[in-house]
C-alpha cells in the first residue's frame, strides 16, 4: 500500500501484533527537522495506528507495509493521493480531499471511497458491497466485481468496464453524476445476465448495434431520453446485474467489449 500524503490517519485491526514498516521519502523546508517526532505507531486492543502531524511545508511519499491479515482498514488525509494495492480485509474506510484515491488488486467484504476534486479509480478488485463517491471528478472502474454498488459524482464522467457480480443472484449497481458522461462495456463471454435502465435529460443515450442476444428499448420525451437493455434470457442466468443509469446534461453510451 502506498499513501501519497502530507498528513494521515491509518486504522488497521489485524489478527496479530504484527510489525508495520514505513519508508519515507519526504521534503522538508526546514531541513534539520527530526522526522521521526512526527510519526506515531502503536499497537493497542488488536488494533494498528498510524499517525503523522507533519510541519505546514512538508510534502513527498509515505510507503506503509501492514499484516497480511487485516479486519477493519481506516484512511484519512487531505490534499493528497491515496494508493491501495494488493490488500484484504473486512472493511476499508478511505476518504480525502482534493486528492486521487486508487484501489488495485484489493478484496473486501465492505469498500468505502470518498474524495473531492479528483478521480477515483478501482482496479482488479472486489467487494461484496461498495460505496464510491466523488465530485468534481470521474470514477472508473475496471476488471472488478461488486454485489451492491453505489457509485456517484458530480461533473464527472463514470467509466464501466469488464465487471461482474460475486454471488448468484441479484447485484444492484447504481451509477449517478451530474455533468458528466456514462459509459457501459458489456464483458463478452461473461456468466452473468445484465439488466440495464439508463436516464439522462438533456443529453443523448448512444447503443451502436450489441450482440443480438440483447433486447433495446428506447423511451423519448420532453428534455429526457430512457432506454433499457437486457438479455434476452436474462432469467436463466444464476448471477444477474441490475444497473441503474442516471446522468444529467451528457450522453450515455452503451457497448459491447
Amino acid at each position: 500500500m502506498i499513501l501519497k500524503t502530507q498528513n494521515l490517519a491509518v486504522l488497521a485491526s489485524s489478527t496479530s501484533n504484527s510489525e508495520v514498516s514505513i519508508n519515507m521519502k519526504l521534503n522538508l523546508f526546514f531541513e534539520n527537522t527530526d522526522i521521526d517526532k512526527y510519526i506515531s505507531v502503536k499497537y493497542e486492543d488488536g488494533a494498528i495506528y498510524v499517525t503523522t502531524d507533519f510541519p505546514v511545508k512538508t510534502w513527498g511519499t509515505l510507503e506503509i507495509q501492514l499484516p497480511k491479515n487485516i479486519g477493519n482498514f481506516e484512511v484519512e488525509t487531505s490534499n493528497s493521493k491515496c494508493i491501495l494495492e494488493d490488500l484484504k480485509g473486512i472493511a476499508l474506510n478511505c476518504s480525502t480531499s482534493n486528492g486521487k484515491i486508487e484501489i488495485k488488486g484489493c478484496t473486501w467484504q465492505n469498500m468505502d471511497a470518498r474524495t473531492n476534486n479528483s478521480k477515483i479509480l478501482i482496479s482488479n478488485s472486489q467487494s461484496s458491497y461498495a460505496s464510491i463517491d466523488t465530485s468534481n471528478g470521474g470514477i472508473e472502474l475496471d476488471n472488478s466485481a461488486f454485489d451492491k454498488l453505489k457509485s456517484n459524482t458530480s461533473n464527472g464522467s463514470i467509466y464501466l468496464n469488464r465487471f461482474d457480480s460475486i454471488n448468484d443472484g441479484e447485484a444492484e449497481y447504481m451509477l449517478q453524476t451530474s455533468n458528466g458522461k456514462i459509459k457501459i462495456t458489456l464483458p463478452k463471454n461473461n456468466s452473468s445476465g445484465y439488466s440495464i435502465n439508463a436516464r439522462t435529460s438533456l443529453g443523448n443515450i448512444n447503443i451502436p448495434e450489441l450482440e443480438p442476444n440483447y433486447i433495446i428499448n428506447r423511451k423519448n420525451g420532453n428534455m429526457r431520453a430512457e432506454a433499457s437493455v437486457i438479455n434476452s434470457n436474462f432469467e436463466t442466468f444464476a448471477k444477474k446485474i441490475l444497473i441503474e443509469a442516471v446522468t444529467s446534461n451528457s450522453s450515455i453510451n452503451i457497448a459491447n467489449d
